[in-house]
C-alpha cells in the first residue's frame, strides 16, 4: 500500500510529544481508547518516515528524551486531574503544569537538536521552571549535540 504524502508537517518533537500524550489517554479514557490507538497508529508512520531521513548520533540519548518526555507528560496529566479534584489548589497546580511544561519543551527542543532538525519555527520558547524544585533531568544537563 502507498502512503499518501504528509499533508501536515508537524516536528518529530511535536509528533512525539502528541504520541506520548496519546498513550497516556489510551490507558487513562478507556471509554475512547479504540480512537487514541488508531489516532496513535497513524502518528506512528508519520514518525517512522521522519526517523528515515533524521541524523540521530546518539540512540540512546534519543531514547531517554523520549521517555523523559512521556513521563513529564504524565505528571502533566496528574496535574491536571488535581487542578480539577482541588480547586481550592488551582493557582498552585496552574504553577506546577507551567513549570513542567517547560521542561516539556526543553526536551522537545532537545530532541529537535538530537535529530538534526532544528528548524526555528519548531523552537519552543516557553522554558521557565522557576521554583520548580526536584525536577532535574540529567538527560537536559550539557551539550544538546
Amino acid at each position: 500500500m502507498v502512503k499518501p504524502p504528509r499533508s501536515i508537517h508537524p516536528s518529530l518533537s511535536e509528533l512525539l510529544d502528541t504520541l506520548t500524550v496519546y498513550q497516556i489517554k489510551e490507558i487513562m479514557d478507556a471509554s475512547n481508547s479504540e480512537s487514541y490507538a488508531e489516532e496513535s497508529r497513524a502518528i506512528e508512520s508519520d514518525i517512522d518516515d521522519l526517523l528515515e531521513v533524521s541524523d540521530i548520533h546518539s540512540i540512546g540519548d534519543f531514547l531517554r528524551l523520549v521517555v523523559a518526555l512521556s513521563q513529564v507528560n504524565l505528571h502533566i496529566w496528574y496535574v491536571k486531574e488535581e487542578m480539577q479534584k482541588y480547586p481550592e489548589r488551582f493557582d498552585e497546580c496552574t504553577k506546577l503544569g507551567h513549570q513542567l511544561n517547560g521542561i516539556r519543551n526543553q526536551l522537545k527542543n532537545r530532541i529537535l537538536t538530537a535529530t538534526q532538525g532544528v528548524e526555528q519555527s519548531g523552537v519552543r520558547t516557553n522554558l521557565g521552571t522557576d521554583g520548580l524544585e526536584g525536577w532535574r533531568l540529567s538527560i537536559l544537563d550539557g551539550d544538546p549535540g
